[in-house]
């Protein structure tokens, strides 16, 4: 089960520091991919039809 609410301005001042800090650490380290702010629809077993949609996702090239 996953706890599904409005996300309140705490949470979103988290979410957005956070964003920034791992978008800014791939940056300056070189690696590659790019990091996404929710919601984004993410498969976590390819034999079920279920997803989930984190509050951010990265993504590799």
């Amino acid at each position: 089960m996953y706890y599904r609410s409005t996300p309140n301005r705490m949470h979103q001042e988290v979410l957005s520091f956070l964003l920034c800090t791992i978008a800014n650490y791939i940056d300056s380290n070189g690696y590659p991919g790019e990091v996404y702010p929710g919601p984004f629809a993410v498969k976590l077993f390819h034999d079920r039809d279920d997803t989930v949609e984190p509050d951010m996702r990265h993504m590799r090239p």
